[in-house]
Parts: C-alpha cells; sequence; structure tokens
C-alpha cells in the first residue's frame, strides 16, 4: 500500500518500491516447480508475483486504469477536458503508464482520491489471493518484462489460463467501483467550482 500513497503525495516511488525483483526465492521455487511440470502444485502459490503483480496494477501504481474508465463511465455525456483527458489516456494505461491521469486529474494530494488509490489495489490483491486459494486459478509463475500490459500479465504468466483473464476483468470492474463513488463527487466539485 506505500506506492499509492507515494503516487497520492506526488512523490517519487522508491526504487526498492518499484522494481520487480526476480530472484525472490519463492518466485525461483514456483517456477522451477512449473519446469517440472507441477503447476497445480505450486509451493508459493501465494507470493508478490501471483497477486501484486498480476492483479494490483493495472494502469500503473493505484489501479489508475480503473480511473480511466470510471471517469469515461460516468462522463459519456459530458464534453469536457476531464473526458477528454481520459480518452487520450485510455491505451497508455492498458500499457501501465499512469502519468497522464496522475499529472491531468490532477491526482496528486486531491483528497477524492486517497481511499481508492490505497483501497482499490487493496481489494485486487484480496480477490487476486482468493482465487488463487480456492484453486479458481492457476497463479501467475513466469516473470515478465516490467512494461508489459499488466491486464493481461496474470493470464500470460499463468501460461495462458482463461479463468486469470476474467478474473482479471472482474477486479478491474471491482476496482472501477471502488473509484465511481470518489470520481462522481468529484465532477461534482468540478462542475461546481466551474459554475461558480
Amino acid at each position: 500500500p506505500l506506492r499509492p500513497v507515494f503516487l497520492w503525495t506526488g512523490l517519487p516511488v522508491p526504487s526498492s518500491l518499484s522494481f520487480r525483483d526476480y530472484s525472490l526465492p519463492s518466485a525461483i521455487s514456483n517456477l522451477n516447480a512449473s519446469l517440472d511440470h507441477h503447476v497445480d502444485h505450486l509451493p508459493f502459490p501465494l507470493n508478490i508475483n501471483s497477486l501484486y503483480y498480476s492483479f494490483a496494477l493495472f494502469g500503473g501504481t493505484a489501479m489508475t486504469l480503473a480511473i480511466v474508465i470510471a471517469i469515461l463511465f460516468l462522463g459519456r455525456k459530458r464534453n469536457d477536458n476531464i473526458v477528454h483527458l481520459a480518452r487520450i489516456s485510455l491505451l497508455p494505461s492498458f500499457m501501465n503508464s499512469n502519468q497522464i491521469m496522475a499529472f491531468g486529474i490532477p491526482l496528486f494530494l486531491n483528497p477524492y482520491f486517497i481511499l481508492p488509490t490505497i483501497f482499490s489495489p487493496l481489494a485486487s490483491v484480496i480477490l487476486g489471493a482468493c482465487f488463487i486459494k480456492l484453486k479458481w486459478i492457476t497463479p501467475a509463475v513466469f516473470q515478465l518484462p516490467a512494461y508489459t500490459p499488466n491486464f493481461l500479465g496474470a493470464f500470460i504468466s499463468s501460461n495462458g489460463d482463461w479463468r486469470a483473464l476474467l478474473a482479471s476483468v472482474l477486479i478491474l470492474l471491482v476496482s472501477v467501483l471502488i473509484y465511481l463513488p470518489f470520481i462522481s463527487h468529484w465532477l461534482k466539485e468540478v462542475d461546481h467550482a466551474k459554475n461558480n
């Protein structure tokens, strides 16, 4: 939960929180088990790769892809800079780049976004852990390059488990639902400030 707080404050994320560690013993043990064709019995099904990198970074830190989708959903009848910004940032958000949204909203120190930037990734990790623990999806095993779209990360790194893709869609939907009331209040505040 520290990365979203750093994003919200506008401070740079420390490198120790932003780089993926491919040498984690749990990740190496899981990879060895998968190479031996024992994917159903991984020694560490719940680890940072199978949870955080697979389910909590859609669009970048703080699930900013959910922000973009929520703004596009709530602003479908609006024709202003906020919706235009969301349209422009949709493709970069799929590629894990959230700079357009972070600077354009602005996300930094915006009181409407502190709670969802923390709870959206947290809910995503909890849901991902439940799916893995209940054996509804295959955990992510393979390490992906840093700029692989995180939305597809669980699907690709679980060797194409289509259930992981469905889980990603569901988790993204939950994140959008978490952001919706906060963005709705923020848009009303923006409209109120514009009218006064």
